[in-house]
């Protein structure tokens, strides 16, 4: 959040959209999970993506015009391969094809629906071949070209 991105915990509707919103009353002694990531022109980066690790319960991530997102990047989203369900990637400027093809290899089994947009990295046959090898290698995922 700190970059941009919002997060929704989970068993709630709105977003926490600003750093200072966090829950920090020493009173609550409410459990938060993060079910929700939505990073849009964010300035996030590969320096978080390892803070996923142990998060269990986030199940829809979007990555939308992130101009620091990198396949080194993607690499982290195996610490959520359990409970991630949905993904959406678009227009994040530094990832490569070969980043985006790895997605395949990351054990995201229960992911459901796969969006991928276009790249400056990426020709739109690039793209295209990215978009039929990940039908195959994510058999039980519902992958879309996006713009």
């Amino acid at each position: 959040m700190r970059n941009g991105a919002h997060i929704r915990w989970v068993g709630q509707e709105d977003f926490v959209t600003h750093y200072d919103n966090l829950p920090l009353d020493p009173e609550d002694e409410s459990v938060y999970h993060i079910e929700e990531i939505f990073a849009k022109d964010s300035s996030i980066s590969h320096h978080g993506f390892p803070y996923l690790r142990g998060c269990t319960q986030i199940s829809r991530v979007a990555l939308i015009h992130c101009t620091y997102v990198n396949d080194r990047c993607l690499d982290s989203l195996a610490y959520i391969k359990d409970s991630l369900h949905n993904l959406d990637i678009r227009s994040c400027n530094e990832l490569t094809q070969n980043g985006l093809l790895k997605l395949g290899g990351l054990g995201l089994e229960n992911l459901k629906c796969l969006r991928i947009g276009s790249s400056s990295k990426l020709k739109q046959e690039d793209l295209l071949e990215v978009f039929q090898s990940l039908q195959q290698s994510l058999p039980f995922c519902r992958v879309e070209l996006v713009d």
